[in-house]
């Protein structure tokens, strides 16, 4: 009898393991996308940084002011900004 039991709950745990993996993200919550800042290193998340274009290419920062020195520091125009800061 203590067998079956110790088996019904082992069963149970994997079932409850295998539904949390299946379904990722179990708070129904959509995962935020990171983006990281290419003057300081930071991550923000992709809806709140500061996005410009630059030589052609999406760059995102997490200010306007670290978008500034990146584009001091390469020598390089902003092409346009948006974001939390623009």
């Amino acid at each position: 009898m203590t067998r079956l039991a110790v088996l019904a709950l082992l069963l149970a745990v994997i079932v409850v393991l295998f539904r949390s993996f299946v379904r990722g993200n179990a708070s129904g919550t959509p995962a935020t996308e990171m983006v990281q800042d290419p003057n300081c290193q930071t991550f923000v998340p992709k809806t709140e940084a500061v996005r410009q274009s630059v030589g052609g290419r999406e760059l995102y920062f997490c200010s306007r002011k670290c978008a500034e020195e990146y584009q001091l520091k390469n020598g390089t125009a902003s092409g346009g900004q948006t974001g939390k800061d623009a």
